[in-house]
Order: C-alpha cells, then sequence, then structure tokens
C-alpha cells in the first residue's frame, strides 16, 4: 500500500524552537530561525494548494494527525506534487 505524505519542515512548536535555541547564539536568533521553519512551511502549503486547486476536490482525500499529513488524488495530481518535491512517497508493503 502506497501513502503520499506532506512532510513540512515543522514537527512541535516547543521542540522546534528548543532545536532553534540549541543550534543558534542567542534568543533573538533563535526566534528567527524558528520563524524561517515556519515560513519554509507556508510556501510548501501554498505550492501545493496551487496544485490541488487544479482538480476536482471530491476526488482529493486527506488524512491529518498529530505528526502526520497524507494525501490522495488523481494520478496526474500526485505525480505533479511528488516532481516538484512537496510530497513524498512511502510504500508499506
Amino acid at each position: 500500500m502506497k501513502s503520499y505524505e506532506i512532510n513540512l519542515p515543522y514537527y512541535k512548536k516547543g521542540d522546534d524552537l528548543g532545536y532553534a535555541l540549541q543550534e543558534t547564539d542567542s534568543i533573538v536568533n533563535a526566534f528567527k530561525l524558528h520563524a524561517k521553519m515556519l515560513g519554509a512551511a507556508q510556501e510548501q502549503l501554498l505550492a501545493i494548494a496551487d496544485v490541488v486547486a487544479k482538480y476536482p476536490e471530491d476526488e482529493i482525500e486527506v488524512q491529518a494527525d498529530t505528526h502526520f499529513i497524507s494525501l490522495d488524488g488523481p494520478k496526474a495530481m500526485i505525480k505533479e506534487l511528488l516532481d516538484l518535491g512537496l510530497i513524498s512517497e512511502y510504500d508499506y508493503a
């Protein structure tokens, strides 16, 4: 069984800020790094939305959980999202 997942560069707000605090030299820089991570997630989601908008919503399925977002739909849509690097394919055979 295949799954197509959206991997955002954002995990948990506290964990991500903690990572940023460890990776930078100041609290201010940690907040800036955290904001950069959120900006990358925003860009990815907007790009996904642009592709998904080309297809009928009743043909698209999205599953969302705490740490997991999967997407399925028309093969052409999935191929475009994969080709753009916006989603990843996992095979759970």
